[in-house]
């Protein structure tokens, strides 16, 4: 957890993506600059971003709804089971780290856009 951050993408309050890393949270200030200047949507363009500028860690999720996940390829994602429903049932909780069962995360930001 000492690590992990999130930064939550919302529309007048409402989360809409929610990028989820689990290393070099202390970079997601970074991320959210670069998304605050040129606003990027696309949930692989947004992986590819996040590794590009920010993290060199394969551990990162981008959330685009509840049930709809983008990891690196080569990389699996849980589709049932009590991880699968942390993530579907915490997706709208901006602050909400679904990578800890707590839901805390070192770095969280939330980004009005």
């Amino acid at each position: 957890m000492g690590t992990q951050g999130t930064l939550a993408l919302t529309r007048q309050g409402h989360v809409f993506r929610k990028i989820v890393v689990g290393c070099n949270g202390m970079e997601i200030a970074k991320l959210a600059a670069a998304l605050q200047a040129k606003p990027v949507y696309d949930p692989k363009e947004l992986l590819a971003l996040t590794e590009k500028h920010v993290f060199k860690c394969r551990c990162v999720v981008i959330q685009a709804g509840a049930t709809d996940f983008t990891v690196h390829d080569g990389e699996e994602f849980p589709e049932e089971g009590p991880d699968f429903e942390r993530w579907r049932d915490t997706f709208h909780d901006p602050k909400f780290n679904p990578r800890w069962a707590l839901g805390t995360a070192a770095y969280s930001l939330v980004l009005e856009i």
